[in-house]
């Protein structure tokens, strides 16, 4: 693959991960949590799953033994997608992304008690760079416990840990099953734990406008097509290279924050915040 295709591929993630994150903000408020957390898995299965119709039958081949990690990761994926949607219709976009980087943080901790993995001096003062960030994306004068179940804070944290803990069991599985494949199991099987309910969610997705549906499937698929390109632009060269392209996406989520859902509440400090958090996940993961 050309070095331009592949920074091509790292330049659209960036931007369609952060505006699809611009554009679910705007709408999460409309559409119930678990219903949009089901037609998310369901059109990002159709998206992914009609590519893999042109990959090899060896793609989709899978050890037995390893079937118990994948659903237990698929599990996990189902919870942090839910909890995820529901912080959103709570937090502010320019608040919920700053605290988003401490999952940095908890797929770090996890890789040491989990997978075996060492951290390095560089990975601790990253750890302490996006604590800083994060307490100053989140304070203000009136701070309380009640206020950060109220704006969601405690949420996005949540959040932040399911995703961390997703992540580094997806690390293990993707030893054993390609990416493509296994993106594609992580969207069907939290889609297999909610097609019980598909009637009740179908009902409420065909009451909302058409603008609304529109939407959500379009958004839901730029959104795939922004990891994929991730995972395909980092195949082909160095974390180094990629994380920090792909962490540009921050840029696109602030101003879509201030300028489309105008964001105003603190929003100097959670800028600040956001970056100097920005800056210590790019320690971890550049030079950790």
């Amino acid at each position: 693959m050309s070095e331009s295709l592949i920074l091509f591929l790292l330049f659209y993630s960036a931007f369609a991960l952060g505006i699809a994150r611009v554009v679910q903000k705007s709408i999460a408020s409309k559409v119930d949590p678990k219903t949009y957390a089901f037609f998310v898995c369901l059109s990002s299965l159709v998206f992914s799953g009609f590519i893999l119709l042109f990959k090899s039958d060896e793609t989709m081949s899978i050890s037995l033994s390893h079937i118990p990690f994948i659903i237990f990761a698929g599990g996990l994926w189902y919870f942090a997608n839910l909890v995820g949607i529901k912080s959103m219709t709570l937090a502010d976009i320019t608040l919920r992304e700053p605290i988003l980087q401490t999952r940095n943080i908890f797929v770090l901790l996890l890789g040491v008690f989990l997978l075996g993995e060492v951290v390095s001096i560089n990975e601790v003062l990253g750890i302490c760079i996006i604590v800083v960030g994060g307490l100053f994306a989140t304070y203000t004068k009136n701070l309380t416990i009640k206020s950060a179940k109220l704006d969601g804070t405690f949420l996005c944290l949540m959040s932040s840990f399911l995703t961390g803990a997703g992540y580094v069991i997806d690390k293990h599985n993707l030893n054993f099953v390609d990416p493509l494949f296994y993106s594609t199991l992580m969207f069907a099987i939290p889609l297999s734990i909610m097609i019980k309910d598909i009637k009740k969610y179908m009902r409420i997705f065909l009451n909302l406008n058409l603008n609304v549906k529109v939407t959500i499937v379009l958004n839901n698929w730029l959104a795939t097509s922004g990891l994929l390109a991730f995972a395909y632009g980092l195949k082909y060269t160095d974390v180094s290279v990629a994380y920090p392209i792909m962490s540009l996406s921050f840029v696109f989520v602030f101003i879509g924050g201030y300028f489309i859902l105008g964001e105003r509440t603190n929003f100097n400090n959670r800028l600040i915040g956001g970056v100097i958090a920005l800056v210590g996940a790019v320690v971890m993961r550049v030079f950790g």
